[in-house]
């Protein structure tokens, strides 16, 4: 499965190739699950142009349902993985949560010490429980794997820093101000139920009156995820209780 997986990327990439607007001399694979899984599969072939790989959480033969944390036969994974990572030319980050209903907490490691055995590179992060099934901690503790994702794009020359961070208070308006937030109809009848949320919670604005709003993990850089779905360059409007909006 991974390999057909790992042939549907290298079209994709191969197909970007032929249009003259895509540089597919410098490119990254990652994925989660299954995606993760492709991932490996995909560094261990060594295509051309590519930087480094991101496994979010990837394995196979997990039943969470029936078997939580016992996938069937895991050690064929550790066998596979570390027979291809010889050809891995490029480094991985690999990571994990100890409650992933899928693997469980030691398999990963096993998978991840075959890889190196193997020959190939990768950082391995392994990350506290969280939520009800870990498997799913790329959407629930981006608090914690961004900071790892980020540094790891940093050593591969990605200057950028991929972490939204909040503006101080600007003291543009009350954060109660409803008449002050520059958004639409619809972005009017969203900020009371922003309003209503819990700690930490953000709003984001868009300069067409676009908007978007998050709660929990990482609500800055989800909000303005949220925000720029509607096409339109965003940002912060309010972070916690401040106005942080300057326009």
């Amino acid at each position: 499965m991974s390999i057909v997986a790992s042939d549907q990327v290298l079209a994709t990439v191969a197909f970007a190739r032929s249009l003259p607007y895509v540089d597919t001399s410098r490119w990254l694979v990652g994925g989660v699950s299954v995606g993760g899984l492709t991932s490996v599969a995909t560094v261990g072939r060594a295509p051309e142009g590519l930087l480094g790989g991101i496994n979010f959480a990837g394995g196979t033969g997990g039943n969470p349902d029936n078997n939580p944390g016992k996938p069937c036969n895991p050690s064929a994974t550790t066998q596979y993985w570390g027979s291809i990572a010889k050809n891995a030319k490029v480094p991985m980050v690999w990571l994990y949560w100890e409650n992933d209903k899928f693997w469980g907490p030691n398999n990963p490691k096993l998978w991840h010490q075959g890889w190196q055995d193997g020959g190939g590179q990768a950082q391995f992060a392994a990350f506290d429980a969280v939520g009800e099934d870990g498997h799913g901690g790329i959407n629930l503790d981006m608090d914690r794997w961004l900071p790892v994702v980020d540094q790891f794009l940093q050593s591969l020359g990605f200057d950028a820093p991929a972490i939204v961070q909040a503006a101080p208070p600007s003291g543009f308006a009350a954060i109660a101000d409803l008449s002050a937030v520059p958004v639409g109809a619809a972005g009017k009848a969203a900020y009371p139920k922003f309003l209503e949320m819990a700690l930490p919670r953000a709003f984001a604005v868009s300069n067409k009156g676009g908007f978007g709003y998050a709660r929990g993990d990482y609500a800055a850089g989800r909000a303005l995820g949220n925000c720029q779905r509607y096409g339109n360059p965003c940002k912060l409007y309010a972070v916690g209780d401040d106005v942080v909006y300057k326009p």
